[in-house]
């Protein structure tokens, strides 16, 4: 059997809710919309409070098919003086994923930031990507006893080759990476080697791609990358599916979770209407691989 097929094209909450859908609601119009896409996963947010709106977006998930990721809390502050609540957060945030079937729970350490990137000149490297594996060994402890996968996206922070061998050093099955397959541009690496460092311990992905334009500004790099449908950009797409399919340990029923991220709407176009056409054309160019 060819495991790609059984691969689930999904797509993150930057997909438009429709006006006036609040945030208590926005799930529920996710799972009702990746279904009506022909997509059977899709990534989640906000979450409604109480047991029986959680048990209703549980029971619309299996229904339409869709398996849910959430996001992880906490887990960054295991190793330091908020251990404490760093572990609380954590463990909540695994009681909702199992409250609401989820198969997996995801988080990124970058915050879009020099402070946590590999660019901090005040933090040597060594001992930055040091606090990264104490507190991924203090997780998969966690995360073990529970059962549940945590996946760690390449998020604007290090190199791929860099979260390889965080979590070569962590050594759990169940920590891995939440494979970003654009963001190695913002750190200055090719995406490309991104997936093929992290292919080996993805749990889940978000599949993106970057165009490389020529800047506008003279004063800037000459070349930049912007955000554009999956399909459309300098990401070498197909291969990257063909590597997390022989290579990824969850590659059966794999998440590729669409992002569009970094775009520019033309001028005269509505921007949801823009982004929504990104998403939708991303979902149509995977579908297509698969």
């Amino acid at each position: 059997m060819d495991v790609k097929k059984t691969f689930r094209i999904g797509f993150c909450p930057f997909y438009p809710v429709p006006a006036g859908t609040d945030q208590e609601h926005s799930t529920e119009y996710f799972i009702e919309r990746s279904a009506e896409l022909g997509c059977t996963a899709t990534q989640v947010w906000h979450v409604p409070m109480g047991p029986d709106a959680r048990k209703r977006l549980r029971d619309l998930a299996a229904a339409k098919n869709v398996e849910l990721e959430v996001y992880a809390m906490g887990v960054f502050e295991l190793a330091g003086p908020d251990a404490a609540a760093g572990r609380q957060k954590l463990l909540a945030s695994i009681a909702l994923a199992k409250e609401l079937g989820a198969t997996l729970i995801r988080t990124g350490y970058g915050r879009l930031s020099l402070e946590t990137s590999r660019f901090n000149r005040n933090r040597p490297l060594a001992e930055h990507l040091g606090s990264l594996v104490a507190n991924l060994k203090e997780a998969a402890r966690i995360v073990g006893d529970a059962g549940i996968p945590l996946a760690i996206e390449n998020h604007c922070d290090f190199t791929g080759r860099q979260m390889a061998q965080v979590f070569a050093e962590v050594g759990s099955p169940l920590v891995g990476a939440a494979l970003d397959t654009a963001n190695g541009y913002t750190v200055y690496c090719d995406p490309d080697d991104d997936v093929q460092d992290l292919a080996p311990y993805t749990i889940t992905t978000h599949i993106k791609d970057m165009a490389m334009i020529d800047a506008r500004d003279p004063g800037l790099i000459p070349l930049i990358p912007v955000g554009c449908a999956v399909g459309d950009g300098n990401v070498n797409i197909p291969q990257a599916i063909q590597t997390l399919a022989e290579k990824s340990p969850y590659a059966q029923g794999l998440h590729l979770i669409i992002e569009i991220g970094w775009w520019r709407v033309p001028e005269g176009q509505n921007e949801n209407d823009y982004k929504r056409d990104l998403f939708e054309r991303s979902i149509r160019y995977l579908q297509g691989l698969l």
